[in-house]
């Protein structure tokens, strides 16, 4: 049985995923753009948010409003961050919940085309909450009333993965039903 991950390794994963696939540069009314998380008040993104900011990762952009979130170290510092804040952050299941939330934003049964380290897939294939499948690339029939058309994918496409949910995210389904109190 693989062992658990460190509560600062899930933070990190967290961490880079928002990094490197949500944090944009935003465009703000009278004032210069800037880079920041934008929440979208959308609870499968405020969740992430939330639980980043209270380990002091992330922080609202402005202070009445915590939509948007800037991060306030370079990636390299987020398993340190996470370390140092630990008792002001939230619990380890809120925090795969997090985890989950962000998988799910970039689509359940998605397929993750793994060019590079998937810290958060690598997460939570290890916390069992689902399984890589991978699907293997190869010429692909498609077919027609008349002909078939036969499409062969280029021979240096990475390798396709496609998340298998397991039921220990049942757990986190009905964590996620008190959602706001988590990130409270």
């Amino acid at each position: 049985m693989a062992t658990k991950p460190k509560y600062e390794d899930l933070a990190a994963a967290l961490a880079q995923e928002i990094f490197t696939h949500y944090y944009r540069e935003q465009q703000l009314v009278d004032r210069p753009s800037v880079y920041a998380f934008d929440q979208m008040y959308m609870s499968w993104l405020q969740i992430p948010g939330g639980v980043l900011q209270k380990l002091g990762i992330l922080e609202p952009l402005f202070p009445d409003n915590d939509r948007m979130s800037i991060f306030v170290c370079e990636p390299n510092e987020f398993r340190e961050y996470a370390l140092r804040n630990k008792s002001k952050g939230c619990d380890y299941d809120t925090l795969v919940l997090a985890l989950t939330c962000i998988a799910e934003m970039r689509g359940n049964s998605i397929y993750w085309e793994i060019t590079t380290e998937e810290p958060l897939l690598d997460c939570l294939v290890q916390l069992g909450v689902c399984r890589r499948l991978r699907k293997l690339k190869g010429p692909t029939v498609i077919t027609g009333t008349e002909m078939n058309i036969v499409v062969v994918p280029a021979p240096d496409e990475p390798p396709v993965y496609e998340l298998d949910w397991t039921e220990k995210q049942d757990f986190y389904n009905e964590l996620y039903k008190d959602w706001p109190s988590l990130i409270a």
